[in-house]
């Protein structure tokens, strides 16, 4: 006699679903809460470099900025 498909997981699944994909899934998260703060730091120092090459050239940042996003 075939089983009737539910669409809610029993106990038995979920048990399942962790033991297989609970830890992967948990390391992945804690290392996307520790790398968080490093990645917006990242993104402030491009940031800050893409000024300091655009005024060492004699770039207007702001305008270059300004034409990039039109393009995005």
């Amino acid at each position: 006699m075939p089983r009737e498909r539910s669409d809610a997981m029993n106990p038995i699944d979920i048990g399942q679903w962790i033991s297989s994909y609970g830890f992967p899934s948990a390391i992945a998260i804690y290392l996307l809460i520790r790398i968080e703060p490093a990645i917006k730091e990242l993104t402030k120092t491009v940031t800050l470099l893409s000024v300091v090459v655009a005024k060492t050239n004699g770039i207007d940042y702001e305008k270059v900025k300004r034409d990039y996003q039109k393009g995005n």
